[in-house]
């Protein structure tokens, strides 16, 4: 007979849990019951904080700009891929999508009871295995309750809907605005506002860098090693809160600062109401016990826990976590004792003390989740996760903490640039044109981001004005943007001053100026010098000239970039593998100072020291023949440059064209 399986929370983890034992409907029938009207948990994102419609706490933690802090390649479930048209780092939108169209795929809807709400949850021990009485009410009719039994009971609720705000001295004293990250949604209440951010996990971490879109100052305020990327000019980094005054936020190292508003992204408690006391489930800040391999209950084995880890690739650990429970249901696995699987789960637990984790650390895995993934697929018998995924979250972690945009923008100094009161960005923190609806917009690049971001701008705003020392564009451009020389500074309020005396009133400055060359893992051992626009020395731009071993693939800049890397990777591999011998050191560097003094008495400025644009084709062919390879077809070039004339003459409609590479050497547009 099938065991009859409560599935609490139709979030990730309970969508997967019913996807699962659904997939076995001969030995499970599983029931959902969802408190809200729609799948998705904590990815449904909404503009209430505190309680919804129906008077219950709102669960939801997303705010409006969200985006993924892991690819998209390492968030999905093994067996249901994201699409792969969406880019690696996707919106909360995306993601509710994605488990929409799970539910979808996997015909999981039959299984879900919408607006129902677990009240209780009580063991029947009289049962051997555990029993469990499950008292549910719909929501708003708290009366009406009913009560069923179950063989298994998986708890999927998550753990990031009850805020943990630590105990502050005097943090009542404090006036200004107060909230935990639980309630933000977006940066627009704090705008000219100086903000203390507690808290640097990844909540902190990106809630810092949305609100100083907007803030006048922020300081992110946390206890842990300093944050070492680049981050925007408006934010620093302090120790924790010391104490509160009225309008005062005292830091740990004495210093003090006038504070208008104060996010606590200092995490959440665990948190399951529903499970009575004869259930035996001890959640104190961070832990929950007493739970064999963070899953099954020690003494209930019948009631295991989905998702109770952190710091995780949540869909891939839930897969697992799913597996490893429904092996404990069919008795495929064999548990150890119950004074076994306690003693293992103190062991882990003070090994983790050892170490110097906080007791509230009882659940965080971080890289320890990998080998935890193999020591469940083994045990349940499973198939184990790629080892693609942990290579890959491993050189994201390391990009992150070194680079937390992924990229380090250029902000070029700019005299008044403190009187400024509008909005200030770069176009790296870009998205869309909705934020400008009415605006008078400033932007200062004229390559290829700012002619584009232009005229997206240019659909939704009052005025946009494209700053630049370039020769003026030929093409038509949309009859609300206009071009204008550099800017020369800025005046208070609002007021931006052109190269040419001119001046005009803008809401928004956006810089769209480019990027620094990043690569803060490089010890001063390495030897290599980055300057704005120039990486030395770099032999072909690409190999360095005292350890040729060491290469770096891609700085070039106004390329078409995958022909490029197809040259430039074949390069490094032939100096490699010996195949083709490098000249000697000094030899190298000369041509490296050849090719910078040219470039230099060609009028370039010195930060163009790795752009190519038509010298892409003679590049790529030199890479070619150094090391015996025919060259890229030469109708890659003739498209390149028939598109680039496009652009110029054609600029707000040259997109709309479609070509095609008709031989080795020809190409034509399509009509």
């Amino acid at each position: 007979m099938a065991r009859r399986v409560a599935v609490i929370g139709a979030g990730a983890a309970g969508l997967c849990a019913a996807r699962h034992l659904s997939a076995r409907p001969d030995q499970f029938v599983p029931t959902v019951y969802e408190q809200t009207d729609r799948v998705g948990g904590t990815w449904v994102y909404t503009d209430r904080v505190g309680t919804d419609e129906h008077g219950l706490p709102v669960h939801s933690s997303m705010y409006k700009n969200l985006r993924t802090n892991l690819p998209k390649e390492v968030m999905a479930f093994p067996d249901f891929p994201f699409d792969s048209s969406l880019p690696s780092f996707v919106t909360h939108q995306e993601v509710l999508q994605y488990l929409e169209d799970y539910t979808d795929h996997f015909q999981l809807r039959k299984h879900i009871q919408f607006l129902t709400k677990v009240d209780t949850v009580k063991p029947v021990t009289s049962a051997d295995p555990t029993l469990w009485e499950v008292t549910v009410s719909r929501v708003g009719e708290p009366e009406k309750t009913t009560t069923q039994q179950f063989d298994a009971v998986m708890v999927c609720n998550g753990h990031f809907s009850e805020p943990y705000i630590p105990e502050i001295t005097q943090a009542s004293l404090f006036e200004g605005i107060s909230l935990h990250s639980h309630d933000y949604r977006s940066p627009e209440p704090f705008v000219g506002m100086d903000v203390v951010i507690l808290g640097a996990g990844s909540s902190g971490l990106d809630i810092a860098l949305d609100v100083s879109r907007v803030a006048r100052r922020v300081v992110l305020s946390h206890d842990r090693p300093m944050v070492v990327s680049e981050l925007p000019t408006n934010l620093i980094q302090s120790p924790g809160i010391k104490s509160f005054r009225s309008r005062t936020v005292e830091f740990k190292n004495g210093e003090e600062l006038d504070a208008d508003a104060v996010i606590y992204c200092t995490g959440y408690n665990y948190s399951f109401p529903f499970l009575t006391l004869e259930c035996g489930v001890w959640a104190e800040r961070g832990r929950v016990s007493p739970l064999y391999k963070h899953i099954v209950h020690t003494t209930h084995t019948t009631l295991s826990f989905i998702g109770v880890c952190a710091r995780i690739c949540p869909c891939p650990q839930f897969h697992l976590q799913v597996q490893f429970a429904m092996a404990v249901l069919d008795r495929s696995l064999v548990l150890p004792p119950k004074e076994d699987m306690d003693k293992d789960v103190e062991r882990d637990y003070v090994e983790r003390l050892e170490s110097g984790m906080a007791p509230h650390h009882a659940h965080v895995l971080g890289n320890k989740q990998w080998e935890y993934h193999i020591d469940l697929a083994r045990l349940a018998g499973c198939q184990p996760l790629s080892k693609a995924l942990h290579s890959l979250h491993v050189g994201v972690l390391s990009d992150r903490a070194t680079n937390l945009h992924y990229s380090v923008p250029y902000i070029p100094a700019i005299p008044g640039a403190d009187l400024f009161q509008g909005r200030t960005i770069h176009s790296h923190e870009y998205r869309t044109a909705d934020d400008f609806h009415g605006k008078n917009v400033v932007l200062l690049g004229a390559a290829a981001s700012g002619q584009d971001i232009a005229l997206e701008i240019s659909t939704t705003a009052d005025q946009v004005v494209l700053s630049h020392s370039k020769p003026p564009i030929k093409s038509q451009l949309p009859p609300n943007m206009k071009q204008a020389p550099g800017v020369e500074c800025f005046k208070a309020p609002k007021t931006v001053r052109f190269k040419n005396g001119e001046e005009f009133e803008a809401d928004v400055f956006m810089f769209c100026t480019g990027y620094n060359y990043h690569f803060s893992f490089l010890t001063p051992e390495c030897q290599l010098s980055v300057q704005h626009g120039r990486i030395t020395p770099m032999y072909k731009h690409l190999v360095h000239t005292s350890f040729p071993s060491l290469s770096i693939v891609g700085i070039c800049c106004r390329i078409c970039p995958f022909p490029q890397f197809d040259r430039q990777v074949l390069f490094a591999q032939a100096v490699l593998d010996g195949s083709f011998k490098l000249p000697s050191k000094e030899d190298m560097e000369e041509d490296i100072r050849r090719d910078f003094h040219r470039r230099l008495e060609a009028g370039k400025p010195p930060h163009h020291a790795h752009e190519m644009g038509e010298e892409q084709w003679e590049y790529n062919n030199e890479l070619s023949n150094l090391i015996g390879l025919d060259p890229l077809p030469k109708a890659v070039e003739l498209v390149y440059k028939g598109v680039h004339h496009e652009r110029v003459n054609n600029l707000q409609w040259y997109k709309d064209g479609q070509y095609e590479i008709t031989g080795p050497e020809s190409w034509r547009k399509l009509e």
